[in-house]
């Protein structure tokens, strides 16, 4: 299935068209990030809006300009500190959350980035290392961010809940991209989903409980290769005297096999045995459990067969 891709290509002199392709060379999640390289997040500090970059990364600069825009706690002073590098290698080694476009792009997400130039410049980092910051900077401080995050994850799932028009051409793309993704999800769920439903339908017409002849039918395999996937399955086992098919009890107690009582004439006498037969319940797992029987040889598999009468 093709996937849907945002290709940047020039359109006349010095003007980009963002386009959809199935060209493998980027993901539309990424590209629809480059085409804003950084956005305002619902972040709010003290009446300060923090930025952030492409991957998600929050700025110090805004965070500094917060608290006050002290020079003793500029974010350079605090990226000196040891403690400070000390933390930003244990997350670099450890791996922090990517953002969906960095994910998909098999791209790890670093938790410092720096912007040099711009509208956009500063010192981007991840939300731990924005916790960190603001501890150092001052425990009220502190106590702000946490409250700040707090209050814009309960905005986030609000927003979340809403279904939102796209309102330029990039958040439509992006939108088209979420979309494709979900199709390709449900479409493998339905790979999976779809012989157990088969299974269900062909078996849904059928009535009562079926001896091992009759299921064996009705699942369309051979009675002996039957019984003996049945006995690999701990569904049945052989008496050791008589040689008989018993059912294992935790099947039967599952509903998955009846124990009929049947007589069997004997010489000069009648021995009342205990017959398994399989439940509509039991055939339908076994239809999804061992599937279509495909003779030695034969590469198409055998047309599921309707049954003659069960055997009483």
């Amino acid at each position: 299935m093709n996937k849907l891709y945002l290709k940047i290509r020039p359109e006349g002199s010095g003007n980009f068209q963002p386009a959809l392709t199935t060209s493998k060379g980027m993901h539309p999640m990424s590209a629809a990030k480059k085409l804003i390289s950084t956005n305002s997040t619902s972040l709010t500090i003290l009446t300060t809006a923090i930025r952030q970059d492409a991957q998600g990364r929050y700025c110090l600069n805004d965070c500094h300009k917060a608290s006050g825009n002290e020079a003793s706690k500029r974010p350079g002073v605090w990226m000196d500190n040891a403690q400070t590098k000390a933390l930003i290698t244990e997350l670099t080694d450890a791996g922090i959350p990517a953002s969906p476009s960095e994910t998909d792009a098999g791209i790890p997400t670093s938790p410092v980035s720096s912007i040099k130039g711009g509208t956009n410049q500063g010192t981007y980092v991840a939300k731990e290392l924005v916790y960190a910051y603001a501890m150092w900077i001052s425990p009220a401080f502190h106590l702000k961010v946490i409250r700040a995050f707090d209050a814009m994850m309960q905005v986030s799932s609000t927003v979340e809940a809403t279904p939102v028009l796209p309102k330029t051409y990039a958040q439509a793309l992006l939108a088209a991209a979420h979309a494709e993704q979900e199709r390709e999800r449900l479409a493998g769920e339905n790979a999976v989903l779809a012989p157990k439903a088969e299974a269900l339908d062909k078996l849904a017409t059928l009535d009562g409980v079926h001896n091992l002849r009759s299921a064996a039918q009705q699942c369309g395999w051979p009675e002996k290769i039957f019984i003996s996937r049945l006995m690999e399955l701990k569904w049945l086992y052989s008496h050791t005297v008589s040689g008989r098919k018993l059912a294992y009890a935790d099947k039967v107690k599952a509903g998955l096999i009846e124990v009929k009582n049947v007589e069997v004439k004997r010489t000069g006498y009648v021995e009342g045995v205990g017959q398994p037969m399989i439940t509509q319940k039991g055939l339908s797992q076994l239809r999804i459990l061992l599937g279509t029987y495909i003779a030695p040889g034969k590469s198409a598999p055998v047309p599921f067969s309707r049954p003659k009468e069960a055997a009483s």
